[in-house]
């Protein structure tokens, strides 16, 4: 395979990946929300794993 037929074969599987999640958004099976939303989510989730790890590090030097 040449770097041609190469670049080819990836934008075909990115316009497969893209038409798998269009429908996924359009039959209702995943939720759209925003960047703000999704930024917050992630700050929710670390700042829950980072309270965890402390609470694991502080049971584990007693």
């Amino acid at each position: 395979m040449n770097e041609n037929e190469a670049e080819t074969s990836v934008k075909a599987e990115w316009h497969a990946e893209i038409d798998v999640r269009v429908k996924d958004i359009e039959e209702g099976r995943v939720e759209l929300f925003s960047a703000d939303e999704a930024i917050e989510r992630a700050r929710e989730k670390l700042a829950f794993r980072r309270d965890e790890i402390k609470s694991f590090g502080q049971m584990h030097a007693e």
